[in-house]
This record gives structure tokens, C-alpha cells and sequence, in this order.
């Protein structure tokens, strides 16, 4: 009978509720289950600087502006924490969070952490959720615009979640037996809650009750206003203050209400088509049906740029209001775009004002 500890490997997937139930669990556990603190509740650039070969090229790290001697200095560090951390925990089962896992890590990024666990004789499972193609490819396409970058929608194809090549290095590493992937959708969820469901499948019991729900989608006029900024406005910058600047950006886009941001299934069905075989081999591995109806919310769908653009105009109001105390009377006003990544910088600026007088 192996009588190994177990390291619960929590790799997402992305866009699947795990901000959810990382805020939810961290510092909440107890008795025979605990949550490894590396500093925050979502451990990924811990473990990517851990354990991932190319730290230094994620834009988790770039953006925290650190050095290879910064990156090596983190890894010692973070390595010594982990390995403390299971050493004075008495719990049967621990975890450790982050979307990196399924997101970024390669083969042999997951084998140099197993191995790393089997040292201090700790068995590893690897869990997650995965999202049905088309509501997945919406939720990265937002939040690849909510972190900075910039895609054109022709592009969209490249947020296809390509499950085969995501999934099947999980069960090279640890084993099918030691790999689990459940269905992120509300009919599959245990009370439709994706942290009282996850506590059920794994067996932990927060010491509170109540799920804290994180990292709510945007509506299509927010998505659209931050669809113009990233790609006519200034750059997201490098270090924690432009990565506070963005926090507080999006924080205030936000309270835009409308309908949520949703592909067109013209977009969509390509890529659905072109990737078929794919979807057959996720569905077969993990027993889950990743059919969804690509034509339901077409009525305010985004197809062409145009698209977004009389969204991001219809909520100009809202902006212009946001900007009622300042001089904006420069602004670029004879390409409908240009003005509204500008106004857009100026909100930024004046909420970093804000934040800078209350400091």
C-alpha cells in the first residue's frame, strides 16, 4: 500500500475558474488538506521560475521586469520555500496552483517538478477543468487584451485551445491514473459553483464557507474600448506600477454593463472544423461532450472590426464622462479609433492620479 503524501497539482486550465478557487481556498484549508503558500494564492510565476526552462521569456516575468540574475536569485528562493513547505506540513494532501502548469509548462518542466516532489517522497495528481473551444477562445481573446496585448480578429484562431497537446504531456509525466480533467460549464458543476464542486471531486473542506468569485469577463463595449487602446494606445509598460496602472484600468472598465463580448460563429466554425480531431481526442480521454452552440448569441456577436468599433463608440459617454474634470480638447478627433485609445490613455493616467494623491 503506498502511504505517500500527495501534492495536488492544480493546472487549470486556463479561463476556468481558477482565480475563483484560488482566492477561495488560499489560507482556507486545514487538518488533513493545505494549500502551499509560494506568496500568493496563484502560484504561476513561482512555479515558471521554479521549474520552467524559458522563465525568462514568459510575459508573466517580463512584465515584473526581472533579470536572469533576478530569475536564478527567485528560483532558489521559491524552490526553498516549497520544499520547507512540505517538510513541516503534516497534511495528507497539498496544493499548489497555477494555470502555468497546462498554459506554459513543456514535459520537461512537469518531469523537473515531479521529480523535484518525489525527492521529498511526495506523490503527485495533476487535476483541472477544461472549456468547451468557442467559450474559451472568447475568455483568452478578452483576456489576452486585459494583459496587455493587442489581437486582431483575424487572429482569434491562434486562442484555440489545442487540448491533445495541452492535456496528453500530463499523462506522459504522471500517468493517466494520476490525471483528472473535469468539464467547466454550469450544467456539469456541482451547485454550479466551480469551488464547491472542486472541493467536492478532491475532498477538501475550508474551514469558511462561500466561494469568492474572481476575474469576471468584460462587456462587449469594455472588451471593445480596450480592443482600441491596446492597439493605437501607448505600450502596457514594464514593472509593478504599469501593472497596477492596468489592474486599475480594467477595474474601471468593469462597471461598463451591456452584453458580454462573444465571438461570431463565422470565426468560430473554421476553426472548430480544422481542429475536429483534436476535440475527438480530448472528448474520448475524458469522457465530456466539448459541443456547444456556436450560433446562439450571434445577435451580438463580434464578426468585423466595425463591430467593435460601434461598440467601443456607443460607450464613448461613458468615457467622456470618466474624463469630465479634464482637458481633452487635443484629442485626436478625426479617426474614430485613434480617439478613443487616447482617451483611454488619458482614464489611465487619471487613475493612476488618483491612487498617487491617496498614497
Amino acid at each position: 500500500m503506498d502511504d505517500k503524501r500527495t501534492v495536488i497539482l492544480h493546472y487549470g486550465m486556463s479561463k476556468t475558474g481558477s482565480s475563483s478557487i484560488q482566492s477561495s481556498l488560499y489560507k482556507a484549508l486545514h487538518g488533513e488538506s493545505e494549500y502551499i503558500d509560494l506568496g500568493a494564492a496563484n502560484a504561476n510565476s513561482q512555479l515558471i521560475v521554479a521549474f520552467s526552462d524559458f522563465a525568462q521569456e514568459s510575459s508573466t516575468i517580463r512584465k515584473r521586469g526581472w533579470s536572469q540574475e533576478k530569475i536564478n536569485e527567485k528560483r532558489r528562493e521559491v524552490r526553498a520555500r516549497l520544499r520547507q513547505s512540505i517538510k513541516r506540513s503534516t497534511a495528507s494532501k497539498l496544493i499548489v496552483s497555477g494555470e502555468c502548469l497546462s498554459s506554459w509548462f513543456e514535459e520537461t518542466d512537469l518531469r523537473r517538478l515531479k521529480n523535484f516532489l518525489e525527492r521529498l517522497d511526495m506523490s503527485a495528481q495533476a487535476v483541472g477543468y477544461v472549456r468547451r473551444p468557442k467559450s474559451f477562445m472568447e475568455s483568452m481573446f478578452q483576456q489576452t487584451l486585459k494583459g496587455g496585448a493587442g489581437r486582431h480578429l483575424d487572429a482569434c484562431h491562434q486562442f484555440y485551445p489545442q487540448y491533445q497537446r495541452r492535456f496528453d504531456r500530463f499523462d506522459t509525466v504522471f500517468g493517466a491514473e494520476n490525471v483528472k480533467c473535469w468539464l467547466f460549464s454550469p450544467e456539469a458543476l456541482y451547485c454550479n459553483d466551480v469551488v464547491t464542486d472542486f472541493c467536492e471531486r478532491v475532498g477538501f473542506a475550508p474551514k469558511k464557507q462561500g466561494a469568492t468569485r474572481k476575474n469576471d469577463s468584460l462587456s462587449l463595449s469594455a472588451v471593445s474600448l480596450l480592443y482600441f487602446y491596446r492597439r493605437y494606445g501607448e505600450p502596457f509598460g514594464v514593472g509593478p506600477t504599469a501593472m497596477r496602472e492596468n489592474q486599475q484600468l480594467v477595474a474601471r472598465l468593469s462597471e461598463i454593463g451591456g452584453p458580454k463580448f462573444k465571438l461570431h460563429s463565422a470565426l468560430v466554425q473554421p476553426v472548430i472544423e480544422a481542429n475536429s480531431a483534436d476535440i475527438d481526442w480530448m472528448e474520448r480521454r475524458h469522457n465530456c461532450s466539448l459541443h456547444e452552440n456556436l450560433c446562439a448569441e450571434d445577435e451580438f456577436a463580434v464578426r468585423f472590426e466595425g463591430d467593435f468599433l460601434d461598440a467601443a463608440v456607443s460607450a464613448l459617454p461613458w468615457l467622456e464622462a470618466q474624463l469630465q474634470e479634464q482637458d481633452i480638447s487635443s484629442a485626436p478627433t478625426s479617426e474614430p479609433s485613434r480617439y478613443i485609445a487616447w482617451l483611454m490613455g488619458c482614464l489611465r493616467k487619471s487613475l493612476k492620479g488618483q491612487v498617487d494623491s491617496h498614497a
